[in-house]
């Protein structure tokens, strides 16, 4: 993807800030969901392998905006854009009600860790999307359903 970047110098610096910021998101969730699952490497194991998977992302992301496909504007983009924003909202949500269970006894969950986070998912979050804007084209809506493309939900841990 270097190689087909090199003539868009700004669109290639956007996406290394991005491809840092979804991976710093994604490995976010490993943790969290492992705190919830009282431990395990299936969550630290599992983070690496979804690396393809955003690249192939981040690829197509990039394609699009170099296209006048990606510049294409319109109502559905922008109702994509809105959809994703309350759902990533609603994960924030969800991840900040968690607390273990009266018969779960988690030496992982820390309240002032977790909340640290959280917190810490959230501003990534803001940071994506002030990244990607928020023009209703189709280039934007792609990150923001890259933005909610999550490895692991918010409250399950499987």
């Amino acid at each position: 993807m270097r190689k087909e970047l090199t003539a868009f110098p700004k669109l290639s610096a956007r996406i290394d800030g991005l491809r840092q910021q979804y991976r710093d998101m994604r490995a976010l969730e490993g943790q969290l969901a492992g705190i919830r699952a009282g431990g395990g490497t299936l969550y630290n194991h599992a983070i690496p392998h979804m690396y393809p998977y955003l690249e192939d992302q981040l690829q197509s992301l990039s394609a699009l905006a170099r296209s006048s496909l990606g510049a294409q504007t319109g109502q559905l983009y922008g109702q994509k854009i809105a959809q994703a924003t309350a759902e990533h909202i609603a994960y924030i949500t969800t991840l900040r009600a968690y607390k273990p269970g009266p018969d779960e006894d988690y030496g992982l969950y820390n309240p002032q860790e977790w909340k640290a986070e959280v917190d810490r998912y959230e501003a990534l979050g803001r940071a994506i999307m002030s990244t990607l804007g928020n023009r209703n084209d189709a280039a934007t809506a792609l990150g923001y359903s890259i933005l909610d493309n999550t490895t692991f939900g918010a409250s399950d841990t499987n």
